[in-house]
């Protein structure tokens, strides 16, 4: 059925893809600005439950689940829907994703090798074609729940055409950077690197890495849009 362009007005929700390089603490600034702004949030945690340890110090406000395969991932999406429709959670953070990207590869990669008579290496190509239609549709599946999302990874993480279309699918893609010992920043439509640049707020900025003041940042500049 079709729908009015005024629909478009205004994102309802967060779609939010930051890069981070690894160990820079992503994991603790995110989690603890969405739990701040948001409330306590599911975290769909890819990487080992180490990652999780410096946020489980600042807060206890969030739950979460720990990924190894896509059976994981499936019930870890189940229960993101079920959680925002019972008000449990007003967002989702899917961490390391990269790292998932790893897993679902291998075991694809298997499956074809299963299939090759007398242990040959199996055609590549259907498998990448694969890897990244299951990609894509896990975090579009994601996005369909009515919660902030935001997901993080590392850079360059994604190859070929994934490297595209992964960021493509958020309204927001930023570079999360270590500026001191305690101290991070979001870049902002701040930097040249491809795929990078952010729908919901023009302009460049560096702000504190806190996804609240993001957020903050993308309303207020939708509010002064509509005075226009």
């Amino acid at each position: 059925m079709p729908m009015p362009a005024s629909q478009l007005d205004d994102d309802a929700y967060l779609a939010l893809m930051v890069e981070a390089q690894s160990k820079a603490g992503k994991t603790q600034s995110i989690g603890a600005s969405m739990i701040k702004a948001f409330g306590q949030i599911y975290i769909i945690e890819c990487g080992t439950p180490s990652s999780l340890k410096p946020l489980q110090e600042v807060t206890r406000k969030f739950e979460y689940d720990l990924i190894r395969d896509e059976v994981q991932m499936e019930n870890a999406i189940k229960a993101a829907r079920a959680g925002v429709k019972e008000g449990r959670y007003k967002g989702v953070f899917l961490d390391d994703f990269n790292l998932y990207g790893l897993v679902l590869h291998e075991l694809l990669y298997r499956e074809a090798a299963g299939r090759v008579k007398g242990g040959g290496e199996p055609d590549g190509r259907p498998i990448w074609w694969e890897w990244r239609k299951r990609m894509g549709n896990t975090i579009n599946r994601l996005l369909d729940i009515k919660a902030h999302l935001v997901m993080a990874c590392h850079p360059q993480s994604f190859m070929g055409k994934a490297g595209e279309e992964i960021p493509g699918i958020f309204s927001d893609v930023v570079y999360m950077e270590k500026t001191s010992k305690d101290q991070r920043q979001f870049l902002i439509n701040a930097d040249a690197e491809p795929g990078r640049g952010s729908r919901s707020i023009k302009g460049e900025h560096k702000i504190e890495a806190d996804v609240g003041v993001f957020w903050k940042l993308a309303q207020g500049q939708a509010k002064a849009k509509k005075k226009l």
